[in-house]
């Protein structure tokens, strides 16, 4: 957005203001979050939140096994017995 407030966004002829862009975007999204419900939106935003977090996690876990080496040898190929 810092882009925008140094050149206004030209729509039909007319130019807006950071502000007036910012009034135009809660103007429309308002009758859609109305539609879709507070309840649902927050719900869907939570449920997607922990999708990614899990995913992430799952990812993380992955990547930390293949890098982990053991501290202490159990048993000792080369070891020879008298």
């Amino acid at each position: 957005m810092l882009k925008n407030a140094e050149s206004p966004l030209k729509l039909f002829g007319k130019k807006f203001s950071l502000g007036q862009q910012y009034l135009l975007l809660m103007i429309i999204s308002f009758p859609l979050f109305y539609l879709a419900g507070a309840g649902q939106a927050v719900f869907w935003v939570i449920g997607a939140s922990f999708f990614v977090i899990g995913l992430h996690a799952s990812i993380y876990a992955i990547e930390m096994q293949d890098t982990i080496e053991p501290e202490f040898v159990l048993f000792d190929s080369n070891l020879q017995t008298v």
